[in-house]
């Protein structure tokens, strides 16, 4: 039996630019001196609200 594999988690954090962007969490990273970007918005509260979406293990449908 396979074993199920933690899902990914996403935080928000403030880009050089002022911008707000969702980040793959560190301990998710393939190599440790590049982060991954999914995205990029102005505004952090809809930003925010993304991530907090994403990391709901709800919102996503599972492949059984």
């Amino acid at each position: 039996m396979a074993k199920k594999k933690k899902p990914f988690q996403w935080e928000c954090k403030e880009l050089e630019d002022g911008r707000w962007g969702i980040f793959l969490c560190e301990e998710f990273w393939r190599w440790e001196d590049k982060p991954v970007l999914y995205c990029a918005g102005k505004n952090r509260k809809s930003v925010q609200f993304t991530v907090d979406r994403m990391n709901d293990p709800n919102y996503w449908a599972e492949d059984d």
